[in-house]
């Protein structure tokens, strides 16, 4: 096992993550085994990524492992964690930076999360983005839907985004997305320098 990589068995299943000395530059969806966590997160990470870049940030490490396993018992979770933005844009940053703000148990639609991070007119943009996080549940692109309620799409798979809403106590009959703030982005993640 590459020491940067971590896999961390919780009540959902299992995440893979990787944690560089910049931040957790990737962390998957719960999958059923240690392997296809693995396999889940050698699947997020850029091209060119090193795997064996050294022993991930210990205090780090128990943070996220700690987070994880609080949100599979069902708890509202702060993620308090440097991210590493290598391979993100600052379109991605910001739209990323808006979606963390989406709390637990809560849903927003592409077009109210477009307007939130103040470009009401780019939803087809903004969910393009959405689409390419890396870092489930920590920013919680399952929390974004269609705006009559559908579902619409998710990269772990439709399945796994029923569940993680289920999980978070929401009855996917009566999805309605909330309307997000367009003030309030000081708080999020904390971009590493990269």
């Amino acid at each position: 096992m590459h020491r940067n990589l971590l896999q961390i068995r919780t009540r959902l299943g299992w995440f893979g993550a990787y944690l560089s000395e910049a931040g957790v530059l990737a962390v998957t969806c719960p999958q059923p085994n240690a392997e296809e966590a693995l396999a889940a997160l050698l699947g997020l990470l850029p091209s060119g990524v090193p795997l064996s870049t050294g022993p991930p940030p210990a205090r780090l490490a128990a943070t996220l492992r700690r987070n994880l396993v609080a949100y599979a018992l069902g708890k509202a979770v702060f993620w308090p964690l440097p991210l590493d933005p290598r391979a993100t844009s600052l379109f991605q940053r910001r739209v990323f930076q808006t979606l963390w703000r989406v709390p637990f148990a809560t849903v927003v639609s592409y077009g109210g999360l477009a307007e939130a991070c103040g470009m009401p007119n780019a939803a087809r943009a903004v969910g393009q983005a959405v689409g390419t996080n890396r870092w489930a549940i920590v920013v919680p692109c399952h929390r974004v839907i269609a705006a009559d309620g559908g579902l619409g799409g998710f990269g772990g798979g439709l399945r796994m985004k029923r569940m993680l809403l289920e999980h978070e106590g929401l009855d996917l009959a009566a999805l309605r997305p909330a309307r997000l703030p367009t003030k309030g982005g000081e708080r999020g993640p904390r971009w590493s320098a990269g």
